[in-house]
């Protein structure tokens, strides 16, 4: 396999599939090629290659006032229920 063929397998991965997925497949490749390297089977095509650039996704925020509507407010005191029940449970340190 030639190191073009290489480039080719993991851009038509990149083009159909997930970035992450691509970086993974690039991974194994390069531990398989390192393997057979070392046992002189065979040259390594993917030694000079970059693995591929996994963009930064952006997460979205929910606005608080999203959030208020999703859950109902604790009762009173709940805090301090929650604080004696873990100090209970698991015993002071």
């Amino acid at each position: 396999m030639a190191h073009s063929d290489l480039e080719e397998f993991l851009g038509d991965i990149l083009r159909h599939r997930n970035a992450n997925t691509a970086t993974t497949r690039y991974k194994v490749l390069r531990v398989l090629y390192r393997w057979l390297e070392e046992g002189e089977e065979l040259p390594n095509p993917i030694a000079r290659m970059k693995p591929p650039i996994i963009p930064e996704q952006s997460v979205p925020i929910v606005p608080p006032m999203v959030c208020a509507d999703c859950w109902p407010p604790a009762p009173a005191g709940a805090s301090k229920l929650a604080a004696t029940l873990l100090v209970l449970g698991k015993g002071r340190r």
